[in-house]
């Protein structure tokens, strides 16, 4: 059919490595001392296609000329395989993946009611975590060792009544308001959680609104403040303690539908409602200044400001 090849066998080898590799993976090599060097004359379609790496060696070739067409070949591969390799992404390193929620409630790693055992420096008790609307900040580092918390270390507090106090629970440790020593299984209102398996934080308070006028309204700008002031504790914590970014945080809220945002004048009708239930933002910093961490907050405020139909922040 006008086409000539030296090895008939060269077009089954091409054929299955076209189908096992792909196009874009094969190399073709084309010694042109043979078929009078005329792309016609090859037994494949080049069209469309990156040219094969060619040299040209006759029949009989000296040793001398041998050796120099090994350099063109040994140049040809470096090169092609270069740019193969240059092309395939590196696997991206996932890091430690966030602690689960509970199933009825995103707030929290652990479901409200149950119960759960803390050990303090002195005694143990029990806890539980209440029903109701909360708003929390998750940081996890991109790596961190497990023994940074031994010895007494322990996660960033939220302030509250009675003081505060933290121990040893399952998977990590525990800072929180009061006291298991009270004999008293009380509800708990406010604590940070730090996994020691994966150096997340977890932190959560109980309580995004109250009454005003007669009506629930949201404390609005105040949740914002928390934030800010929960992920500069933590991304600071974990830095001290040997964690080491990029650092991935969550911040959210729950409990919204109902509530109403009260610092807004109407003319009529009730103030700005919210339309979603909850939030959770999530993105990601290169370290503990606040510098790293601004445009993160602000999209969340934006967002969070968004639910209510008010305007975003200049």
């Amino acid at each position: 059919m006008g086409k000539h090849v030296a090895n008939p066998n060269v077009l089954i080898e091409l054929g299955y490595a076209k189908k096992a590799l792909g196009v874009d993976r094969v190399l073709t090599v084309w010694n042109t001392a043979f078929t009078q060097s005329r792309f016609e004359d090859l037994p494949f379609d080049l069209r469309g296609r990156r040219g094969p790496i060619t040299y040209a060696l006759e029949a009989g070739a000296s040793r001398e000329e041998l050796g120099k067409a090994r350099g063109v070949l040994v140049e040809g591969f470096v090169d092609r395989i270069g740019a193969c390799l240059d092309g395939i992404p590196l696997p991206a390193f996932a890091g430690p993946a966030w602690q689960p929620t509970s199933q009825s409630d995103p707030s929290l790693w652990i479901e409200p009611g149950s119960q759960f055992r803390i050990n303090e420096r002195s005694g143990s008790g029990n806890r539980v975590w209440g029903q109701g609307g909360r708003w929390y900040v998750r940081v996890l580092p991109r790596t961190f060792d497990p023994s940074a918390l031994d010895g007494g270390t322990h996660g960033p507090f939220i302030s509250g009544y009675g003081g505060y106090n933290w121990g040893n629970v399952t998977g990590g440790v525990l800072t929180y308001s009061g006291s298991v020593r009270a004999n008293v299984v009380a509800e708990l209102d406010a604590a940070s959680m730090w996994f020691r398996s994966t150096g997340e934080i977890w932190t959560a308070q109980t309580g995004i609104g109250s009454d005003w006028k007669g009506r629930p309204c949201f404390f609005g700008d105040q949740i914002p403040a928390n934030w800010a002031e929960l992920l500069d504790a933590s991304l600071k914590r974990l830095s001290e303690s040997g964690g080491a970014g990029p650092f991935r945080v969550r911040l959210g809220v729950t409990g919204l539908e109902g509530l109403f945002w009260p610092a807004m004048q109407t003319l009529g009708g009730e103030p700005p409602a919210a339309l979603e239930p909850a939030l959770e933002i999530e993105f990601e910093v290169g370290g503990a200044s606040p510098d790293d961490w601004r445009t993160g907050l602000v999209e969340a405020w934006t967002a969070l400001r968004r639910i209510f139909s008010m305007p975003p922040l200049m």
